[in-house]
């Protein structure tokens, strides 16, 4: 990139118009960046926590199925129907444990178990070698267990339970119509948790890449403009100095206001040629100063009669210009209020009678 390219580049991109349409969309990316990810973690939130419900249900439907009959039919089989409780629990866990550790041991951060409503205790609790210090205690009071075992019908709970912070989901055990105790399998919310933030880094990294795009895309968007607005600019500048020119056709949303600005060039141009072509037919020199000192018009009388090139003199300061007789009389002219009519001068031997008007625009205030 050249000089001249990078200087464009720079006031381009450092102008206020870009810099404040790169701030809107900035602002407006990171809104929707983080609304939409809290509204995708929410939504997606929701569909894991409903996967892992599906799954740790199908896992307590699995438990339902191995365990055929009652806790009191494997008691019978073993002949500790009248056995302490403890030791009904231990012949329980012994026959139990292995269905639970098989269970658990499919899927990893998951717990499962059975429960005895008669005996208030847990009987298995897989994988035994994690959760072993369990097997006998009774599940705690306000534990939704009691609920899931009064009312027959399958809870989800999530919390601080045995293990921690964790989904638990309960199933009932109905044999002949009598709740016996519940089996439950839970995971916890922490793996959860991590699932669902692995999702929303990718959807991040996904709003990113589109910001990124888009910004991009802006950015092209607002060089190819500024360009434009540029070209339209060099262009006017060229009319500024040359008012027969016109500004340079455009394709695009600049192309109407080119041609609006080009028609009104052609009008302005039409009536200013017509007085030209007045002021020069007159036989009189006349010169038109504007307040600031700046020679607005010279018509060829004036010109000839003081030997005045046409180059250069409109838009020219008459104290840079003009001999100094006449810019005596220009300026006596200027700092007078009250004018005297008529006065003359001598100028190569000839004798040149001049006046003043001031020249006032559509608000009376005076211009030259």
């Amino acid at each position: 990139m050249d000089k001249l390219t990078l200087k464009s580049f720079i006031k381009r991109f450092s102008s206020g118009y870009t810099i404040r349409l790169l701030l809107v969309l900035l602002t407006a990316v990171i809104f929707a960046l983080f609304a939409t990810d809290r509204s995708i973690s929410t939504i997606i939130n929701k569909v894991l926590l409903q996967e892992k419900e599906e799954m740790l249900f199908g896992l307590t439907h699995q438990l339902d199925n191995a365990l055929k009959g009652t806790y009191n039919d494997i008691l019978v089989e073993y002949g500790a129907i009248d056995f302490t409780r403890e030791d009904k629990i231990k012949i329980l866990n012994n026959e139990l444990e292995s269905i639970t550790d098989l269970i658990a041991s499919g899927i990893d951060g998951v717990g499962a178990g059975y429960y005895s409503k008669e005996l208030d205790a847990i009987i298995t609790y897989g994988p035994e070698k994690d959760f072993a210090h369990t097997i006998g205690q009774p599940i705690f009071e306000g534990h939704l267990g009691y609920e899931v075992m009064e009312t027959g019908k399958p809870l989800v709970q999530q919390g601080d339970l045995v293990r921690g912070k964790i989904l638990n989901c309960m199933l009932p055990i109905i044999r002949d119509g009598q709740t016996i105790g519940y089996i439950w399998a839970n995971e916890t919310l922490k793996d959860v948790s991590s699932r669902l933030s692995a999702v929303s880094n990718q959807i991040l990294i996904l709003t990113f890449v589109i910001f990124i795009v888009l910004y991009i895309a802006v950015m092209i968007t607002t060089w190819h403009f500024n360009s434009k607005v540029d070209l339209l600019i060099d262009s006017i500048q060229v009319v500024m100095r040359n008012p027969r020119s016109r500004l340079a056709e455009m394709q695009g949303p600049l192309a109407s206001v080119v041609e609006g600005v080009n028609n009104l060039l052609d009008k302005a141009f039409f009536f200013k040629s017509n007085n030209e072509y007045i002021f020069d037919g007159v036989l009189s020199g006349i010169l038109a100063i504007s307040v600031e000192g700046e020679i607005l018009l010279a018509n060829t009388t004036f010109r000839k009669m003081f030997e005045i090139s046409e180059d250069g003199l409109i838009g020219g300061r008459y104290k840079e210009i003009f001999p100094e007789i006449l810019i005596s009389v220009i300026s006596q002219g200027m700092n007078c209020l009250k004018k005297e009519y008529p006065s003359d001068i001598i100028y190569k031997g000839c004798i040149i009678e001049y006046f003043y008007n001031d020249v006032y625009n559509n608000d009376n205030e005076q211009i030259g």
